[in-house]
């Protein structure tokens, strides 16, 4: 991660630990599990494990303390099998195809997403 790349990084998670304080597991909260990395296959000095241990490093210090952490493990990444769960899945969109996208407008689905967040708070 280059260098201004990675401070973005440090000051988003920092932001994020404040505004979901008191929502980790381990303060009552629903949140069980942060992925730290996604579709990452980087290898060499500083990167793979290493690299994602420091994210790892920093999403603690910004108080993201939950009990799983998560990394995308297909493709032979190099996850942390200690610190880790790699997760393997796909894009829930896919099945749908074309007909769905002929009958469901963006529109609908906005109003449909903005009526489950009503819902669940």
């Amino acid at each position: 991660m280059t260098q201004p790349i990675f401070a973005m990084f440090v000051v988003s998670t920092n932001k994020f630990g404040r505004q979901t304080k008191g929502l980790f597991w381990k303060e009552g909260g629903p949140i069980i599990g942060v992925q730290i990395e996604n579709e990452y296959h980087e290898r060499g000095p500083g990167k793979g494990p290493e690299h994602m241990l420091t994210l790892l490093r920093i999403a603690h210090e910004a108080g993201l303390d939950a009990p799983f952490y998560t990394a995308t493990g297909w493709d032979a990444a190099e996850v942390p099998q200690q610190q880790f769960l790699p997760v393997f899945g796909g894009y829930a969109d896919a099945f749908l195809g074309p007909k769905f996208a002929e009958t469901t407008t963006q529109r609908e689905l906005l109003l449909h997403s903005h009526s489950l967040r009503r819902k669940c708070g």
